[in-house]
């Protein structure tokens, strides 16, 4: 008779899910937003980095196209006042338009 040697992996059926302990409360917990344009008012001069942090400050979570998961798109009017794209698809899709100020507003607790 002989001996076959076997070896078992044993692996969890699923993963744990991870403990999101570092989660911030703040007015866009939860929530993804969206930005475009030049900024205006209180965030004149924040780029898509200043921006993104700002968003991830007050609980949320920056997207980068519009989509069924976005809760607000934040878009500086254009130079020539037309929608841009982005905000002709947010309507569409029912998403919140808030202007630079409107945000700064929602935010201002967790502005520098």
């Amino acid at each position: 008779m002989s001996v076959v040697k076997i070896n078992v992996l044993t692996v969890p059926a699923e993963p744990r899910p991870e403990r999101d302990e570092d989660a911030v409360e703040g007015p866009l917990s939860g929530k993804t937003v969206v930005v475009t344009g030049k900024m205006t008012g209180p965030l004149d001069g924040w780029g898509r980095s200043e921006m993104g942090a700002l968003i991830e400050r007050a609980g949320g979570r920056m997207g980068g196209s519009v989509n069924s998961r976005t809760a607000f798109l934040i878009a500086a009017p254009t130079a020539g006042g037309k929608p841009s794209s982005k905000v002709v698809k947010a309507r569409e899709a029912g998403v919140e338009v808030l202007t630079p100020e409107d945000f700064a507003t929602l935010v201002a607790d967790h502005l520098d």
